[in-house]
């Protein structure tokens, strides 16, 4: 489900995400659900990653920098908290 949910994400500019919910027969609420959960999950992400290395800072732009949202990058992000 979440390699659907990431290709709508990824092309509903061009083909919109009705369409692109009904070709690949997933629930359009799913996906603005799943849209709206992506803070938490970067959040766990960074959590995740943090506790692994304790010592180091770790910057929310290690998650996936391509999709960190604007507002996410304005102070960098310490496993320190």
């Amino acid at each position: 489900m979440t390699h659907s949910y990431r290709f709508i994400s990824e092309h509903r500019a061009d083909f919109g995400v009705t369409r692109l919910c009904r070709v690949l027969q997933v629930r359009r609420p799913g996906f603005y659900e799943w849209l709206a959960a992506a803070p938490a999950r970067a959040e766990r992400a960074l959590t995740a990653l943090a506790a692994d290395c304790p010592n180091e800072p770790v910057p929310i732009t290690a998650i996936a920098p391509a999709r960190v949202p604007a507002a996410y990058l304005s102070s960098p992000v310490t496993s320190e908290g």
